[in-house]
């Protein structure tokens, strides 16, 4: 990034505007489309492909507005703009090895959902 200013916050007005309407798009896929299309017998994975809509055009939105700002399309900019940093484990106290974190939590959501599946039915 070869910009000498810094990031202003936005007003609150633009704010609502970012994140007013993309809550409400998730109100309206969690609360009416979601059930819907499981009345409708729509399998649940393409429900959750219908809940990924809005982390979509998230993803998107930044990308455009990453780009409006002038930023290099590189990776060493993005990390820096977005402030992304690997996680590491030992200071959050899970051990070792990179990804130690995430097998843990991947292990946990199965069993609650092994656990929880015959309750379901």
């Amino acid at each position: 990034m070869e910009k000498t200013h810094p990031i202003k916050p936005m007003p609150i007005s633009i704010a609502l505007l970012y994140f007013g309407v993309p809550l409400l798009l998730f109100a309206v896929i969690q609360r009416i489309a979601m059930p819907f299309l499981d009345a409708s017998g729509i399998s649940p994975l393409a429900n959750f492909f219908v809940m990924m809509l809005p982390h979509i055009l998230f993803f998107f939105g930044a990308l455009i507005a990453y780009r409006m700002e002038g930023n290099l399309l590189n990776w060493a900019a993005f990390s820096q703009r977005f402030r992304l940093t690997p996680i590491k484990c030992k200071r959050l106290g899970l051990g070792n090895c990179r990804c130690c974190w995430e097998h843990r939590i991947i292990s946990f959501s199965l069993r609650c959902w092994k656990t929880c599946s015959p309750m379901a039915r």
